[in-house]
């Protein structure tokens, strides 16, 4: 897009902006402005005319500039909440492992122990990428997992199969990433606004909740994929490079990960938060030279930035009150729980099709937890369903690196991507909302 193009872009939202400031709308000063400011960041989300982290920016900008009687710390602050450092942590180990192979070895391991049949190899793919995608990026892991597998796959003479091998890796890695609080943006977001509105929810207890979810969800894509792209053999052969022996600087990155991993898990035991330990990778990663300088430089900034800015815009909505009035229009109390479940589940998928999860999620869990009926669930079902949405490329980063490897088609992606997001809605009315309220609570 020219520069031209994105002045003209960025001039009309602002001007869209200050036409709904200037609506005959009844509320105080503050609200006003943050509702402008949530529509600015809105359309600049979805039409991604400057990049998404840059949004963020312009969140806090305005923010400043025209709520200025609180104080500016109120919005800064979001971008060193500790669900950053969690993140950070993630980012930090994730680089680590790419830099060493480890990532490398565990597809190798786990692949080579994987019996010749279809299925099992189809099942073992993705177990592979979303193992990985729990703890590094979903588009990080994608990219790894179609470089090793897509020069073994072009030689699979089952073309039909193949397609379906190609499309697990990306839809392994969206909903892989819903089991830990690092494993996708809009758990973070999610974990994030719900701690700043008293409601904390630890890594141990979104991995109850997310990983049986995660589960599922690799379970009924592999049945679909299985069902859609069927086999015409019964057995299937991937070749792999021959086992090396594990290096001194490996076997020291694995341990690092491996106590991270324990004590995110084990944190009501030690009693220290997750983002205490996500700082323990951080300091012996960059500070006995396992990763460097180019290393520091090349994690996720621009993914903590849009999660710090979706904070900031859920901080105003909040302390201003907009989200109350926004909900009080809206009137929940109308609909039972399930009807509401099915509304923003669907409005959720929807919006994931064409926009960021992560936009998606910033938008609309400030207005979940201002709900009168049931918040907490709500807030939790958004931020879930916002990884089950994986019809087009452009839905997720993932999707759009399959599509980019040249051997499926926007119609063999759509074709199982409905599917999913049916069944998520689904799963979000029939089960997920009663596994959130059993395993963290119903507020």
């Amino acid at each position: 897009m020219s520069k031209r193009s994105v002045i003209l872009g960025v001039t009309g939202i602002l001007i869209v902006g200050i036409v709904v400031y200037n609506l005959p709308i009844s509320i105080p000063y503050a609200q006003k402005v943050t509702l402008s400011i949530f529509t600015i960041a809105a359309l600049l989300w979805m039409t991604e005319i400057i990049p998404l982290h840059a949004t963020a920016f312009v969140i806090v900008l305005l923010e400043t500039l025209f709520l200025r009687d609180f104080p500016i710390g109120t919005f800064f602050h979001s971008f060193f909440e500790p669900v950053i450092i969690i993140f950070l942590g993630g980012f930090v180990l994730a680089a680590a492992f790419q830099k060493y192979g480890v990532d490398s070895i565990l597809a190798r391991v786990i692949l080579s122990k994987t019996p010749p049949t279809p299925f099992a190899i189809l099942l073992s793919v993705m177990f592979i990428t979303a193992v990985l995608s729990m703890w590094i990026s979903n588009t990080a892991t994608t990219a790894l997992m179609i470089g090793v597998l897509i020069p073994v796959l072009r030689e699979l003479e089952d073309k039909r199969f193949k397609k379906g091998l190609i499309l697990s890796i990306p839809f392994a890695a969206n909903v892989g990433g819903i089991a830990t609080p690092i494993g996708t943006p809009p758990n973070a977001i999610a974990i994030g606004i719900l701690a700043k509105n008293g409601v904390d929810i630890s890594f141990l207890k979104w991995m109850e909740l997310g990983l049986p979810i995660s589960i599922f969800g690799i379970i009924m894509i592999s049945i679909l994929l299985y069902l859609i792209f069927k086999p015409t053999a019964h057995k299937l052969f991937i070749p792999l490079p021959p086992k090396a022996p594990l290096k001194a600087n490996q076997k020291q990155v694995i341990a690092v990960g491996i106590l991270t991993i324990l004590l995110w898990l084990t944190g009501p035991l030690h009693g220290y938060s997750s983002a205490v330990v996500a700082l323990i990778p951080i300091v012996i990663f960059f500070g006995f030279g396992y990763l460097r300088r180019e290393d520091f430089n090349s994690i996720g900034w621009d993914i903590l930035m849009l999660v710090g800015g979706g904070l900031a815009l859920g901080t105003a909505m909040q302390q201003t009150g907009l989200s109350s009035w926004i909900v009080s229009q809206i009137d929940p109390t109308r609909f039972g729980i399930i009807w509401l479940v099915v509304i923003f589940t669907s409005v959720t998928l929807i919006f994931t099709t064409f926009m960021s999860n992560s936009a998606t999620a910033n938008l609309l869990i400030p207005l979940m937890v201002s709900l009168s009926v049931s918040p907490l669930i709500l807030s939790i079902v958004v931020a879930v369903s916002s990884s089950f949405a994986m019809a087009l490329p452009i839905s997720t980063p993932p999707n759009a690196i399959a599509y980019g490897s040249g051997e499926i088609k926007v119609k063999d992606m759509a074709a199982v991507g409905v599917l999913i997001e049916i069944i998520a809605l689904l799963f979000m009315v029939f089960a997920g909302q009663y596994l959130i309220k059993f395993l963290i609570g119903g507020l």
